[in-house]
């Protein structure tokens, strides 16, 4: 989902070979280029990164092996 949310298409911009070309795209944006930035600011944003160890939000423990207890 990330990547799709940093996507500079969204904004309108080109992108050749990973970098952006400064060439208006010839479709019209579906966020603004502000909103964009403010974005990939926040997913860009190192703080966001989980630890290692820590589950990710919505990942739940799964009981594993013989001895896991069904209910």
């Amino acid at each position: 989902m990330g990547q799709v949310l940093r996507n500079p298409r969204n904004a309108g911009l080109m992108q050749w070979r990973g970098q952006l070309t400064g060439v208006k795209a010839a479709w019209d944006p579906i966020i603004s280029y502000e909103d964009w930035r403010s974005v990939r600011a926040v997913l860009d944003d190192a703080r966001r990164r989980a630890s290692v160890g820590r589950p990710h939000v919505g990942c739940a423990q799964k009981p594993h092996g013989a001895n896991a207890e069904v209910h």
